[in-house]
């Protein structure tokens, strides 16, 4: 299996000491995902916050094809979802709401053709706020799939 070749510090730093990685289902209130329809894999993110302050984020990617293939896109993927869910622990929401894929992608020195894993790392983020909102004002959030199989059988 190839070793992914990172573009920049601060993407090897990620991916060489990743941090932020497991579920969070128990303590959580909020949670995004994002299916990647292509490589059989869903982008989870989980949230912890108090008092509108992010304190507790957590990803985890399930892949359901268990093809080797897939390994340097899996290794982007979570080396962006580190980087969104260090820096948006000890937040405001609305300040995390705010985070876009170009800091993401100007921060990791992605190239052009991996600004996708940025993006569905910003949608989970996203989602993960909604629900959080949604669960706050009572009302009835999405149901999100616990894994790719469920998430398959929903659509």
């Amino acid at each position: 299996m190839d070793s992914p070749k990172p573009q920049s510090n601060l993407l090897a730093e990620h991916f060489n000491q990743p941090l932020y990685i497991g579920t969070g289902q128990s303590e959580t209130e909020g949670h995004g995902w994002v299916p990647h329809m292509a490589s059989g894999t869903v982008l989870h993110l989980w949230l912890r916050i108090e008092d509108e302050r992010i304190t507790g984020a957590r990803f985890g990617i399930t892949n359901t094809t268990g093809l080797s293939s897939i390994s340097s896109f899996i290794s982007v993927l979570t080396a962006c979802a580190l980087f969104v869910t260090e820096r948006i622990t000890d937040q405001d929401v609305c300040t995390a709401a705010a985070l876009h894929v170009e800091d993401v992608v100007d921060a990791l020195e992605l190239p052009s053709d991996d600004v996708c894993y940025a993006q569905l790392v910003i949608v989970a983020l996203l989602q993960a706020i909604q629900d959080h909102r949604s669960r706050l004002h009572g009302e009835v959030s999405a149901r999100f799939p616990n894994d790719w199989s469920e998430a398959e059988q929903s659509t």
